[in-house]
């Protein structure tokens, strides 16, 4: 075998060059999947808290509630903390609907007029929104990803998404 003098492998300056190129691709990939679980976070938060309302709303319209035993509905409610929960006040007193809660994720910030915990009422028989004007909820990812979505309660309890 004839020594040409040619050495076998790479060089500290090809590995170098690659492994910079698998960093920087690396640190792309990890900011797209925090914006893309970001946005899927906000997603399911939007749905989630929309889908409540609309029971709320179908619910106090049709003066429905789950037992059937309530003699005076008052309304039916969404309450909005670190979790969103449906629920109706029948006879003065506060029932959550049970099996209906949803934890809201810690990156999305939920907030009606720059309160984070609040409740919207829905009044029977009319559906309509008890506040009597409209309401804007701002759903947002925060800072970071800086994404925001609202749904708008109108006086008269029509939901919307914007």
């Amino acid at each position: 075998m004839i020594n040409t003098g040619k050495k076998k492998g790479f060089s500290l300056i090809e590995l170098i060059v690659v492994f910079g190129i698998i960093g920087v691709l690396t640190s792309f990939s990890v900011a797209f999947y925090n914006n893309f679980k970001s946005k899927e976070s906000m997603g399911s938060v939007v749905s989630a808290l929309s889908s409540r309302l609309r029971l709320a709303r179908e619910r106090a319209t049709l003066v429905q509630t789950p037992d059937g035993g309530c003699a005076s509905l008052v309304s039916w409610w969404v309450r909005v903390d670190a979790r969103i929960r449906t629920g109706y006040t029948c006879d003065g007193a506060e029932i959550y609907y049970f099996g209906d809660d949803f934890t809201i994720p810690t990156e999305v910030d939920v907030d009606l007029g720059g309160s984070g915990n609040f409740l919207i009422y829905f009044l029977p028989l009319t559906g309509t929104n008890s506040a009597a004007v409209d309401q804007t909820i701002n759903i947002s990812t925060g800072a970071v990803a800086g994404y925001t979505k609202q749904i708008v309660i109108e006086a008269s309890g029509i939901i919307n998404e914007i």
